[in-house]
């Protein structure tokens, strides 16, 4: 462009000599170079913005492939860590609704589990779309359970957690940083491991946590008296642990960040909230949903089931975190919950 610029100047220059000399002959010449000099230009810009073109196209198709490769399909296994809990088997009954997935769930107590999805657990044949096949294990440390579950699966979705101050819940060693953190990076650990192109291993495409609001406020009010025992400080390592394997393995991430939990199913005996079954469903229906750790809010169970399942899904959550509050208001429908993710407000804007 430079020197394009230069040769243009020059002939202006040239132009003015010749127009002072009245050569009318050489007036006109330099006039016509001059004009191919400004079509060699334009022609010049064309190719410049051809080429930043075909250098976006390229880029867009990159995307594009790499999101194609870690699409989920149809029949592939995702597997539910803390099938049981809550949340946990909200997610699974939810996933096996779809019929598109075959769904695997671990717990640590198969008695619990069947009694849990008994009527699913017969009405499809194991292992193909919409089926449940439930495994026994402990994210705590390296189990045949835990490894078989996650031994061919292309998804895996944790709901595992505990409560963030001392209760009933800690006993046996289910402290936040055994549960929250170490058991965390151990599904992970696992999860890799168990695909690392071996029997019946499959491709790595989508990992979705679920975390809390507050993790990356932790040092803030109201987030650093929840954090006194430490349970941000640990969702935030594994949070680190999960992005970091991400990048380095190719997979996908999603990490999704419920307030404080409410509304049914109650088996779980050591919340407040549940046990005085502080239900706003009725209420408390209408979903927000944000890219980062802005909002604040309580979150439906059922609520945190639907984001988790539905992030699998989406291309929006992919490699992103993002807060699902419940606000006063009418329910959201599944259209209008998948449209969120879409929307401006989604990302902030």
């Amino acid at each position: 462009f430079r020197a394009r610029f230069g040769n243009i100047l020059g002939w202006f220059c040239r132009l003015f000599l010749a127009m002072a000399s009245r050569r009318g002959f050489f007036i006109a010449l330099c006039l016509a170079q001059l004009l191919y000099s400004c079509r060699g230009l334009r022609s010049h810009r064309i190719v410049s913005a051809a080429r930043l073109r075909r250098t976006a196209c390229r880029a867009v198709s990159a995307e594009n492939a790499a999101e194609s490769a870690t699409q989920l399909q149809q029949g592939d296994v995702v597997t539910v860590v803390g099938c049981t809990g809550n949340v946990g088997r909200l997610v699974t009954a939810r996933l096996a609704s779809m019929g598109s997935f075959s769904v695997r769930g671990v717990c640590r107590s198969l008695e619990k589990g069947e009694a849990c999805f008994d009527e699913r657990l017969r009405s499809k044949p194991e292992d193909s779309p919409g089926s449940i096949r439930l495994f026994e294990g402990d994210t705590r440390s390296e189990n045949p359970g835990l490894r078989e579950a996650l031994t061919g699966a292309s998804a895996v979705i944790v709901t595992t957690g505990t409560t963030a101050f001392p209760t009933k819940a800690w006993a046996g060693g289910n402290t936040p940083e055994n549960v929250d953190n170490l058991g965390v990076k151990n599904v992970i650990d696992t999860w890799i491991s168990a695909n690392a192109d071996g029997p019946g291993s499959a491709a790595l495409k989508r990992f979705v946590l679920m975390s809390s609001v507050g993790v990356t406020r932790r040092a803030q009010f109201p987030f650093v008296i929840l954090n006194l025992g430490g349970v941000l400080n640990a969702k935030a390592a594994a949070e680190e642990y999960l992005m970091e394997a991400a990048a380095g393995k190719g997979f996908d991430y999603t990490i999704v960040r419920p307030g404080q939990l409410f509304g049914g199913p109650y088996d779980n005996n050591y919340y407040l909230g549940t046990l005085l079954k502080l239900d706003k469903d009725a209420n408390s229906q209408n979903i927000v949903v944000e890219t980062g750790d802005k909002l604040l809010g309580d979150t439906l169970r059922s609520t945190t089931a639907e984001a988790l399942a539905t992030a699998l899904e989406l291309a929006e959550t992919r490699n992103t975190d993002f807060v699902v509050v419940n606000k006063n208001g009418p329910s959201t429908s599944e259209e209008e919950f998948r449209a969120l993710f879409k929307s401006p407000s989604f990302f902030g804007e």
